[in-house]
């Protein structure tokens, strides 16, 4: 009841009389000309609650607004004992976050991280399964759905709001949101349900900034103007905070919710799967490896070494290069194999499979002078003349 009396003098003229050059000087003349009996700090804070929370009064007088910049420039300390906790505690909402430590806000967008790391951090990995299309069905009901809330919630309140004429049908979701923001101290708050019917400005705020707005100015996360999956999600979360904090239909805005994570695991299951089936898919088209049977193997490593000891190289390690590909059973190495053994001369399947290798395996191996025994023939036609010689003895003319 103070509390009531006490704002209701501070908005009389009680101000304009008591303004004087500093904000201290001013609390101490209010609280001296103050007909009832509370403190100095009673009415500082009295009259920073009123300034703050009503903008039309502040905006009424510019004494008002002259004061409460003053209150702007030189924020209220607490005057009972308080706890300092030395560990820095995080407070996070939808799209949107501060650090708090040892009661110091910190403002990350002006933070300058040059002076505590050398380079920022990449963006954080984000999924984006659905299309332009799939996403404009998901938001568009949601949004009607906020919006079919908020005004089913100034009707069912028009009682509450004071001498004004109050025709909410042609009212869109953004006038209706900055009407309860800017009017919340007008409603009741058992008008007001679920975990944030204690601080519902919040609710709405964050609603406005990161949802409504930024579907109305085209501002979402990726250059293609989508959002995220996780963004889609926390969307929303936040419009059934909002539904049920302003007593709508909150069952059914439930099972639309609830159908939708059901279709984020059905995308991410069957991106899964496609990814599984894309492996496997290279995997078969992938030929594999050919395996020689052993006695080709031992062949071929035969033949390459007993040649290897014949040439020269003009570049070191160029011989065991080709000595392990031999090993590895390259297949290349094999081919060039199957095709100079073909050829019957020895000498000729030495210079063939050292002009092969140097072309397909970029080395510079020469031929020194291969000695390859040649295979004894037996000259048939001097046998044929010496029995013929014999005949011609026996058989003179």
């Amino acid at each position: 009841m103070g509390n009531s009396k006490l704002s209701k003098w501070l908005r009389s003229n009680a101000i304009k009389q008591n303004i004087r050059s500093t904000l201290k000087s001013t609390i101490n003349s209010l609280h001296s000309a103050c007909p009832l009996k509370v403190s100095r700090e009673n009415i500082s804070k009295s009259l920073r609650d009123i300034l703050h929370k009503d903008k039309f009064f502040r905006e009424k007088s510019e004494i008002h607004t002259r004061i409460f910049n003053w209150f702007e420039k030189n924020p209220s300390k607490p005057s009972k004992p308080y706890a300092v906790f030395k560990k820095r505690v995080y407070s996070s909402a939808f799209f949107g976050s501060k650090a708090i430590t040892n009661n110091y806000n910190i403002n990350t967008n002006n933070y300058n991280t040059e002076q505590n790391r050398e380079s920022s951090p990449p963006p954080v990995k984000q999924i984006f399964s659905f299309t332009d299309e799939e996403q404009g069905a998901i938001i568009e009901p949601l949004l009607n759905l906020v919006e079919k809330a908020l005004n089913e919630f100034l009707i069912n309140n028009e009682h509450m709001i004071p001498s004004i004429n109050a025709d909410f049908s042609n009212a869109d979701t953004l006038n209706m949101l900055n009407f309860v923001i800017e009017n919340i101290k007008i409603f009741d708050k058992s008008v007001f349900h679920g975990q944030h019917k204690s601080a519902p400005v919040e609710l709405f705020k964050n609603f406005k900034n990161n949802v409504r707005n930024k579907v109305a100015h085209g501002t979402l996360i990726d250059k293609k103007g989508r959002w995220s999956d996780h963004a889609l999600q926390n969307i929303t979360i936040l419009v059934c905070d909002v539904v049920t904090c302003l007593g709508g239909n909150y069952k059914g805005l439930y099972a639309i919710k609830e159908r939708f994570d059901n279709k984020i695991i059905q995308k991410w299951t069957d991106k899964t799967t496609s990814e599984v089936e894309n492996k496997n898919h290279e995997n078969q088209l992938q030929p594999p490896k050919r395996r020689h049977d052993d006695s080709d193997f031992r062949e071929m490593t035969k033949f390459v070494r007993d040649i290897l000891k014949e040439v020269d190289e003009t570049k070191e390690g160029s011989k065991q290069k080709i000595m392990k590909l031999a090993l590895r059973e390259d297949d290349d190495l094999m081919q060039i194999w199957r095709a100079v053994k073909t050829t019957e001369c020895k000498r000729e399947q030495s210079h063939e499979f050292i002009e092969f290798v140097n072309l397909a395996f970029n080395v510079n191996l020469k031929c020194i002078s291969i000695e390859v025994p040649e295979v004894k023939q037996v000259d048939i036609s001097k046998n044929y003349e010496q029995e013929d010689a014999k005949g011609c003895g026996e058989h003179p003319e």
